[in-house]
């Protein structure tokens, strides 16, 4: 798997750790999983870069429904509930634009070793 990624949005709420010390620094990292996706586990993509942290209303109406219906794709009833769970006072989001990019399939690690490989890992 390789992913390049301009950005990510993410978010969270204003009060948590690590928004002060985003605010503070300009940068944090993150790492995003293949697992529950189509392609299968086994693979992740770790980013760091830049960040913005909006806390603008402007932000957070658009931003927020895109994730709700991403998370909730085939049920609107459901994207509408956690967008409302979601649109809490205090939330913020966050504007992470990567500067380094660090990939991993373990099907390329397995493909060395398959006898130790865990059943189903090559189904992918």
């Amino acid at each position: 798997m390789h992913l390049h990624l301009d950005e990510l949005w993410l978010t969270a709420a204003g009060t948590r750790a690590r928004i002060p010390a985003i605010r503070r620094t300009g940068y944090a990292a993150a790492m995003i999983s293949s697992v529950g996706t189509s392609i299968g586990p086994g693979k992740t993509v770790s980013v760091r870069g830049r960040c913005i942290v909006h806390d603008d209303r402007a932000t957070r109406d658009w931003m927020l429904p895109e994730l709700a219906r991403a998370i909730r794709k085939d049920d609107e009833a459901g994207a509408q509930a956690f967008l409302a769970l979601l649109d809490s006072p205090g939330r913020v989001v966050i504007e992470l634009k990567p500067d380094y990019e660090l990939n991993f399939d373990s099907k390329k690690m397995w493909a060395r070793k398959p006898d130790a490989a865990p059943p189903g890992r090559f189904d992918h």
